[in-house]
């Protein structure tokens, strides 16, 4: 009461205008350092929380694998899907290593690796996602522990990498001693070292476990789920968010009219049943918008940028993603080499590496696997410069030349091809075979 007495006064000029007691309060904590006040300093009409972030701790769900990383690694894992693998036997005698065909304990392997009725793409997906959502990629193997085929891979599961907790070992040159899986039902199950094929990214912070590249990009993922998130609640409400209230002359809404006018509302605007319909209303309404349109925001290049910066992290070109602001290449062919040259075949490296290292010495003959990108359309152009640049070296023989190509070695080719426009020093000066060749500053007719 006594500030509506004082703002009276102030307002017919009996008592100075200065702050009421009301204005006091509000102005509470708001003054800087020079003793000025800061109406509203502190105030924040949308919303006064700090942003929540991605919990990348737990089992991946929509909010971690959508939108634009779901974008990224599913064409990375699709482009991968496309690259073969092989089974390859150690060159002898300098040669180039011999892909095995048939007939082998790998080929069979590849052709039923579980009883779970999964092919070798399914293993290859299942631990490049793994690897490139978590950091982090386990493989159980079932080898027999004696026998001719001992230490051999017979069986290969790939386990939920969230689901896997590796037991740090003794030593810093010895970091893991073992595995341990959550088989979801309350139970656990330890696993040896040697059963578990473990594919991981370098992690500064752990030597037992790979870094995510969604930790590390977090913010940039979380970004964009809120510019898609922002936007799509804006589109859903039909615009940002605001206060509806009375501006009639009659006494304010009750609780009970509140909730009336409020339901009415989102029958019109929030996905009711009556969304799109033009609402009518008997009285006067005002509208006090709090927060910024979409395009005041800038969601759309706000998304533009955090997607290019997640690209960045994995590798890929954002032009892949109708990106054409953010394109660096002349052209698409080359944003796809570069999908394939920096994204796609350093992560199948890590995985064969990781797979490869598993088969120790149990295979008398030392056969490995390996991907075979000599059909990837993408790096054609790169084997017609190297076609072209060997077909220039006279001073190669044709077997080495075969060793370069990657194919196997023909012995009936003849060892040198010499271009028959190509003149010995004695021919080009007439000079008999022996003589002092022409000094730098000899004349040759």
């Amino acid at each position: 009461m006594g500030s509506v007495t004082e703002l009276f006064k102030q307002a017919v000029g009996i008592a100075p205008i200065r702050p009421t007691p009301l204005d006091l309060k509000l102005l509470g904590n708001t003054v800087d350092g020079l003793g000025r006040t800061a109406p509203m300093s502190g105030y924040t009409l949308t919303g006064n929380n700090g942003p929540t972030w991605i919990n990348f701790d737990q089992a991946l769900s929509r909010d971690q694998y959508q939108g634009v990383v779901f974008l990224i690694v599913s064409s990375i894992l699709r482009k991968a899907s496309d690259i073969p693998w092989g089974v390859f036997l150690p060159g002898k005698n300098d040669e180039r290593a011999e892909q095995v065909k048939a007939n082998h304990p790998l080929i069979d392997l590849m052709w039923k690796p579980n009883e779970k009725d999964e092919s070798w793409a399914d293993i290859i997906e299942q631990m490049g996602g793994y690897l490139l959502l978590r950091g982090n990629s386990y493989c159980f193997t079932v080898k027999p522990a004696a026998g001719s085929k001992r230490g051999q891979l017979q069986e290969m599961y790939v386990l939920p990498a969230h689901r896997v907790k590796p037991k740090a070992g003794e030593r810093y040159i010895d970091p893991v001693k073992g595995y341990r899986f959550d088989e979801g039902n309350g139970k656990a199950t330890d696993y040896e070292r040697e059963q578990i094929i473990h594919v991981k990214y370098w992690n500064p912070d752990s030597a037992i476990e790979g870094l995510s590249p969604l930790v590390a990009m977090g913010k940039m993922a979380t970004a964009a789920n809120s510019a898609i998130d922002t936007q799509v609640g804006q589109f859903q409400n039909q615009g940002p968010k605001g206060i509806i209230y009375d501006e009639s002359d009659e006494s304010p809404w009750t609780a009970e009219q509140a909730g009336n006018v409020r339901r009415w509302w989102n029958s019109f605007f929030t996905g009711g049943r009556r969304q799109g319909e033009m609402p009518i209303v008997g009285g006067k309404l005002g509208y006090l918008q709090l927060g910024l349109s979409a395009t005041d925001l800038d969601t759309l290049e706000a998304l533009q940028v955090t997607t290019r910066q997640l690209c960045s992290g994995y590798g890929y070109p954002a032009e892949l993603l109708n990106d054409k602001a953010a394109s660096t290449y002349n052209n698409v062919s080359e944003a796809r080499k570069a999908a394939i040259t920096d994204s796609v075949l350093p992560f199948l490296r890590r995985l064969r590496d990781g797979v490869n290292r598993s088969l120790g010495t149990a295979y008398p003959d030392g056969a490995y696997f390996d991907i075979i990108t000599t059909g990837v359309p993408e790096l054609q152009e790169d084997r017609k410069e190297q076609v072209q640049t060997l077909a220039a070296a006279w001073w190669m023989t044709s077997q080495d030349k075969q060793r370069e190509m990657g194919i196997k070695v023909d012995d009936t080719l003849p060892k040198y091809l010499i271009p028959s426009t190509l003149q010995t020093v004695e021919e080009l000066t007439g000079a008999a075979p022996g003589d002092e060749a022409p000094g730098a500053g000899d004349e040759v007719n």
